[in-house]
């Protein structure tokens, strides 16, 4: 695993944000990304998918309201095997900063 430096951001007691997004996939219609956080317990994080505009950038995401959805009804991300594999390494990341 690459020497990489991860920045984080205090955003309580314990609990920081880390800055940067690891990217999982990036085609040029769609983002996906590992947004992770990382308190005394461990880490946590949220994959989220972007689609891009015609210039290819990707803007802050829509949440979905769950509250909205019928049953039956969810939300599926797909990961390549590739895309897993970048999640597993943001996984090590995290967890040798964790214990550093």
């Amino acid at each position: 695993m690459p020497d990489e430096t991860i920045t984080t951001r205090s955003v309580g007691r314990g609990f920081a944000e880390v800055e940067e997004d690891f990217v999982l996939d990036d085609t040029p219609r769609t983002k996906t990304v590992f947004r992770a956080q990382i308190h005394r317990g461990g880490f946590r994080g949220q994959i989220i998918r972007y689609r891009k505009d015609a210039n290819g950038n990707s803007e802050e995401v829509v949440p979905v309201n769950f509250n909205q959805l019928h049953e039956n009804e969810g939300v599926e991300i797909k990961l390549k095997t590739e895309a897993a594999k970048k999640l597993d390494e943001a996984f090590a990341k995290l967890t040798q900063l964790l214990q550093e």
